[in-house]
């Protein structure tokens, strides 16, 4: 019966969240009412008075260190979204030489976990959704956004792994690196699994490179933070799995002579289209056969991410539905440098004509497969973007030239700038820290506020130096109404946790537990820690509510292990957690509610994948429990 009682604020909040749907804040005043009616009601949860002054205190040292960089990291966001810097992020990306499932490994493994790692609060989405809806279909962009949400122990500059630090008296570089052990086969998982979702055509060459690709970014966290660099990992690790990737594009990148032999292939897709219209003898297998071999040869990146059946469709011009083709507007020679010179562009004029219903088919096509030399029509008559005729041929990404080229490898200025300025803000910080500055330091209840440590304060002088100091407060007041819900679920289950700590509740779910065999102990840790994140919504609010019980439960000398797999299970559970959910399905909009992607379907699908995740999870703690 004791046990039973211990658990009820638990099940409250459980039962608030996933059962009546009510916000986290509204849980978690919830569960802090069912702790303190459990306190007032049973003697073995009698609270002493003189754990309500130290209890106070650190709950309030720990929401200290949660605002100093949740106040500063959406600032900073505003500031990044009105001067472009996110949208010149999505662009660039959108432009980059790769197939699709290449794409959105990079986007999965290295823009999202950068963005998130430095903003937090799921301001990656306004990046990556817009992204991968242009490269897949809404159903599966959306699931493929709620894969890149797994930095989380590492995101707003690890804050989650600094307040698991302060819960556990564990040094935060031991945490960290623990943390990038038990998480080291999430990343290639989720990669793996958001690449294959874009039905690639070479599947094992695809999961390799994406495996490559997560396994890159698990490894920059665990160097990063066994260096002492934990804040910023998550940003360095989505840099440098970001760099690696566009290097090893560049080295396949095709030189000034492969590009014209590359435009001219395409002309000759084009034009071999046309003759095989013009000759109706020829079967369509012939033609269809003949457009691959040709494509293929052209581009030899997009293999992976086009389908036989969509390169066949494109060559014929049509559908693929089975319809009459509809001229509404001719489709220039593609790549051809003349824009219509010789009987190879005028019959490619005549042949290859876009129907209204196959405009967005060919306009995603054309972006995931790397054809950037083609006009798209629009109604009326007019190619997409500004000013370009019909009948003329829209430049490779603003090239005038009229050739062929991959879009830049380097990232735009802006964006380099303002990551560079809140990196080196923490570079900064670290170095006077390591020649004696003395730093101003608040300690009480096991808890404690460093501001020299703490990464709100480059935040804020990112925000004030992209805005030449200048401060808008409307920006100020926006930023304090986004955080304060946030702000308050935080609040509402530290105090929850210290009650459930100090009132015994901990200790007596703990000590029931306990009596389990060790492997039931292992397998039920990365469960426990799961549930606190999915719960919650956030890694923070998680290790707030169920961190104590992980130290309760931890075999002697696992303690770091069992910490560890805590801050890993909740972490990896936000993605799939409702209030993260809702926010993907508010940002793509009518895209979502018009190709009617749900809730429950990406509930669904979440589940499914915290199962892998749970997997990956108990096999680290389970192996580390043996040795």
């Amino acid at each position: 019966m004791v046990l039973v009682a211990a658990v009820i604020p638990l099940v409250v909040v459980l039962g608030m969240i996933t059962g009546l749907r009510r916000p986290a804040h509204w849980a978690a005043v919830a569960g802090v009412g069912a702790a303190v009616l459990l306190i007032g009601w049973r003697p073995e949860f009698a609270l002493p008075r003189t754990a309500l002054g130290t209890g106070a205190a650190g709950a309030g040292l720990l929401v200290l260190n949660a605002a100093a960089v949740m106040l500063p990291g959406v600032y900073l966001s505003q500031v990044l979204t009105r001067r472009g810097v996110h949208e010149s992020l999505q662009e660039w990306v959108r432009a980059l030489p790769l197939s699709g499932p290449a794409k959105v490994a990079l986007v999965v493994a290295g823009i999202a976990p950068m963005v998130e790692a430095l903003t937090g609060f799921g301001v990656s989405l306004l990046v990556t959704v817009p992204v991968l809806l242009a490269l897949a279909p809404p159903a599966t962009a959306l699931r493929q956004a709620m894969l890149g949400m797994n930095i989380m122990p590492w995101g707003t500059l690890g804050l989650a792994t600094v307040i698991g630090a302060a819960l556990t008296d564990l040094p935060l570089p031991t945490l960290g690196t623990a943390t990038a052990v038990t998480s080291a086969l999430v990343f290639p998982l989720v990669t793996v699994w958001a690449a294959l979702l874009a039905r690639p055509y070479h599947r094992l060459r695809t999961t390799v490179q994406a495996a490559g690709a997560g396994g890159l970014l698990a490894l920059t966290l665990l160097v990063c933070n066994h260096l002492g660099v934990v804040s910023p990992a998550g940003v360095l690790a989505g840099l440098c799995t970001t760099a690696v990737g566009l290097l090893l594009c560049a080295a396949r990148r095709p030189s000034g002579a492969a590009q014209t032999a590359e435009a001219t292939s395409e002309a000759t897709v084009a034009g071999t289209a046309g003759r095989n219209r013009a000759h109706p003898r020829r079967t369509t297998g012939s033609r269809d056969m003949e457009a691959r071999r040709i494509f293929r040869a052209a581009h030899p990146t997009a293999r992976d991410g086009v389908r036989n059946a969509d390169v066949s469709r494109f060559a014929r011009g049509g559908t693929g539905r089975g319809a009459r083709n509809r001229s509404a507007a001719s489709f220039p020679g593609g790549a051809t440098g003349g824009g219509g010179e010789g009987g190879c562009a005028s019959r490619c004029s005549r042949a290859v004509a876009v129907g209204g219903a196959d405009r967005g088919w060919l306009r995603r096509f054309s972006r995931g497969a790397g054809i950037v030399g083609g006009v798209i029509p629009r109604r009326g008559g007019m190619a997409r973007g500004g000013g370009v005729g019909a009948g003329e041929r829209r430049p490779a990404f603003g090239l005038g030239d009229g050739s062929v080229r991959p879009g830049r490898l380097v990232p735009p200025g802006t964006v380099l700038y303002a990551y560079g300025l809140v990196l080196g803000g923490i570079a900064t910080l670290r170095a006077a820290t390591a020649v004696g500055v003395p730093s101003v330091a608040l300690h009480a209840g096991g808890a404690s506020f460093a501001l020299l440590a703490s990464p709100g304060l480059p935040l804020l002088v990112a925000a004030l130096v992209l805005d030449r100091g200048r401060v808008r407060w409307a920006e100020v007041r926006a930023a304090l109404m986004r955080v304060g819900r946030p702000l308050l679920a935080l609040t509402g289950f530290v105090v929850l946790g210290r009650l459930m700590v100090d009132g015994g509740m901990i200790e007596r779910v703990g000590g029931a537990v306990a009596a389990a065999p060790p492997l039931v102990i292992a397998l039920a840790a990365p469960a426990l820690g799961m549930l606190g994140g999915f719960v919650t919504g956030s890694n923070v609010g998680g290790n707030v509510l169920t961190m104590p019980l992980q130290q309760q439960l931890a075999p002697s000398g696992l303690e770091v292990w069992f910490a560890a797999v805590q801050n890993s299970g909740a972490g990896h559970a936000v993605f799939t957690s409702l209030p993260m959910i809702m926010l993907i399905l508010a940002v793509a909009g009518d895209r979502a509610s018009g190709a009617g992607v749900s809730e429950n379907a990406l509930l669904r699908f979440g589940l499914r994948v915290a199962l892998a995740i749970y997997a990956a999870l108990a096999a680290v703690i389970v192996a580390l429990s043996l040795v």
